[in-house]
């Protein structure tokens, strides 16, 4: 053979090698880029599912804010009729202590009636007997 197909024969060969490892290569990065295309489709599902999980926790967080909110308006208003009540028996308790004087000056009153019956005790005729302290 000529030294020239030789050369020529060499250069093809070497052509040949680099376009067979062009291909494996390009076939690589195919398969590379379908496995990241797979993984970016299992991440895009998860994403949507954690989406849709956020939305029912905020939901979930609404409804319980809300609740929360209508216990501590009913606590308040639980603690205003604890301190209303508490008035009401401070109030109770200072009437009932005027009562009992009341009772006691009643009571004291009538004594001084039950000796007023008794003509001898009335206090003109003691101080006629026993004469008169002026």
């Amino acid at each position: 053979m000529h030294p020239q197909v030789n050369d020529i024969t060499r250069i093809v060969e070497a052509d040949r090698k680099r376009i067979a490892l062009t291909q494996a290569s390009a076939l690589s990065e195919q398969q590379k880029m379908e496995l990241l295309l797979q993984q970016a489709a299992a991440t895009s599902q998860s994403l949507e599912e954690l989406s849709t999980q956020i939305e029912a926790l905020e939901q979930q967080r609404g409804t319980v804010r809300f609740e929360h909110q209508q216990l501590a308006d009913r606590i308040s208003t639980s603690a205003d009729k604890i301190q209303e009540a508490i008035g009401e028996g401070a109030r109770a308790k200072e009437s009932l202590k005027m009562g009992e004087r009341n009772l006691l000056d009643a009571r004291r009153s009538v004594d001084s009636a039950r000796l007023l019956l008794n003509p001898l005790n009335h206090p003109r005729i003691k101080s006629l007997v026993y004469g008169s302290k002026s």
